[in-house]
């Protein structure tokens, strides 16, 4: 049986409310209804980001030499799975996005992946991670990303148009 997302989060919100707060509130001081009213805010939220955690990556944004285009590393968490998006802007209009890694088991192995980044030239923006041979190249201006995973000695290559 496939749970989708909204059956995901109500179990996991049942298991927050049955054992979560009652732990806090034997062994928290605060008043006993603050604790479950902070707990609710918290899943309220969680249901209006559709599910999801967003979190900004490695020091992003990133600016080119120009200073006119700006690179963005999005992690994107939810319950079925984590997904890794570069995207690009150039005075607050977006210029490129392409997911570069999808279902990672385990969102903290994901700095495996993640290197180092910088600005090649105003037009193109590139990763590289020594430790997972791992590398990703956008060209904003002919709208190209390029991953390239190298194992044993041998390349393969992905290119998005």
């Amino acid at each position: 049986m496939i749970l989708d997302e909204k059956e995901k989060f109500r179990h996991f919100a049942e298991l927050v409310r049955d054992v979560l707060v009652p732990l806090l509130k034997v062994h928290t001081f605060s008043e006993k209804e603050a604790i479950s009213e902070i707990i609710e805010q918290g899943l309220k939220q969680i249901e209006m980001n559709d599910y999801k955690l967003v979190v900004l990556l490695n020091k992003t944004p990133k600016s080119n030499k120009k200073r006119n285009r700006i690179a963005v590393f999005k992690l994107i968490v939810s319950v079925t799975g984590a997904t890794f998006w570069i995207e690009v802007y150039e005075k607050g209009m977006k210029l490129f996005q392409a997911k570069v890694i999808e279902e990672i088991a385990n969102p903290h192995a994901f700095s495996l992946y993640f290197g180092t980044s910088r600005w090649e030239s105003d037009d193109v923006f590139t990763i590289h991670s020594k430790v997972r041979n791992w590398n990703a190249r956008v060209d904003v201006l002919n709208g190209v990303f390029c991953n390239t995973n190298v194992h044993n000695n041998a390349t393969k290559s992905t290119e998005l148009c």
